[in-house]
């Protein structure tokens, strides 16, 4: 059995973004090649990989799934300022994991969102694409 069967049975795709469930296939497979992806969680519209190795041009990786799934940016990463900002406000610390990964990012910046997702990457070796 294929690992990437159960992304057929799933049907994961990013419709609303014209993402069909044989173009994730047919990326996962590619990057599985490059990059030997585990699994680690499935659903509709979301898949959360495990990268054994990372890419050697990481800003080129974090572009094209940008290209490919921009919900991970766009409406996770990207509003981790909004995050810092409203904590902030309430009197609360920044939760400890997100603190390193936007030290020194400059969060007024419209690629932040990039950046942060980037370092993630470097720090977890995981990427989540959403098509929310």
């Amino acid at each position: 059995m294929d690992k990437l069967d159960v992304i057929k049975s799933t049907g994961t795709s990013g419709i609303n973004y014209g993402v069909t469930n044989a173009d994730v296939i047919a990326r996962l497979r590619n990057w599985d090649e490059k990059y030997e992806l585990t699994l680690a969680g499935i659903e509709a519209d979301i898949i959360v990989l495990h990268l054994g190795m990372l890419p050697d041009d990481l800003d080129a990786f974090v572009h094209e799934v940008y290209e490919f799934s921009p919900d991970t940016v766009d409406k996770y990463f990207g509003y981790y300022a909004d995050l810092i900002s409203i904590t902030g406000e309430l009197g609360e610390t920044v939760p400890y994991g997100i603190k390193p990964l936007v030290e020194g990012v400059d969060l007024s910046c419209p690629d932040h969102g990039l950046e942060i997702f980037k370092r993630s990457i470097l720090r977890d070796k995981i990427v989540c694409l959403w098509w929310d």
